[in-house]
């Protein structure tokens, strides 16, 4: 059970980004996301212990993983490429097989401007 998610009426009021429905979470993980159905009730093997610090999603079609980091973890070519693998992996998964959008979709990285 997510006390994130009930705490803060994200179940029945979401966030929106258009007519996407934008969760800015950290303390749920995919587990409880799919438990409320906010993403469909599919398997998301080990993906479904981790938390994500956001997402964007359609008619519980997962359309974005949001990872934030610090400027520090993200400063060298090494770190971007670590931290864009990490979430590559929890984006394919959260996107499963039969996604007409996850073969146009890569992940996107945004640099701090500091």
């Amino acid at each position: 059970m997510s006390e994130e998610l009930l705490q803060r009426n994200l179940v029945k009021n979401p966030e929106k980004i258009g007519r996407w429905d934008f969760y800015n979470i950290g303390a749920t993980t995919v587990k409880a996301l799919k438990e409320y159905g906010i993403i469909r009730n599919v398997n998301y093997g080990d993906v479904e212990k981790k938390k994500v610090d956001g997402l964007i999603v359609q008619k519980k079609n997962v359309i974005a993983v949001i990872e934030y980091k610090k400027p520090s973890e993200f400063k060298t070519a090494e770190q971007k490429k670590k931290a864009i693998k990490q979430e590559s992996k929890k984006t394919k998964k959260a996107m499963k097989r039969g996604e007409k959008l996850q073969k146009h979709i890569k992940p996107l990285c945004m640099e701090s401007l500091e």
